[in-house]
């Protein structure tokens, strides 16, 4: 075989794995939605907040966010947010927002952060005392 033979199989080989991995990706994202349904929390583990009475949250936030897909983004979003003490979150996928009840109206910084790691963007985050 010459030089060029070699070179051509092994870019054709090459080409042969990116394209099953590719598609081994696809069909799991078909499968279990955009986000995967694995991860540590698994599927269906949901953080409820530590204080699940509403009277104890004197503030909601409505917050605008992007990059969510499907319900497991839902999930990760309500979760990051159930983590931090003293909110609660109800995230609706239809609309890209959530209804976060606070506890502490300067927790703003921390909850933006808990979105962004989890690879969303918060594009609004409007406090006001409940009604």
């Amino acid at each position: 075989m010459s030089g060029n033979t070699i070179l051509t199989i092994l870019i054709i080989a090459v080409i042969a794995v990116v394209a099953f991995i590719t598609i081994r990706n696809y069909r799991k994202q078909l499968k279990e939605g955009c986000c995967g349904a694995g991860g540590d929390e698994g599927p269906g583990a949901k953080v409820e907040p530590k204080d699940t009475n509403k009277e104890n949250y004197p503030y909601i936030a409505d917050v605008s966010i992007e990059g969510m897909h499907c319900e497991n983004c839902v999930r990760k979003v309500e979760n990051a947010v159930n983590r931090i003490d003293g909110a609660w979150a109800d995230v609706d996928l239809a609309s890209n927002s959530a209804k976060v009840l606070l506890k502490d109206p300067k927790l703003e910084k921390q909850i933006k952060m808990a979105i962004a790691n989890n690879d969303f963007l918060v594009t609004s985050f409007a406090v006001a005392e409940k009604a």
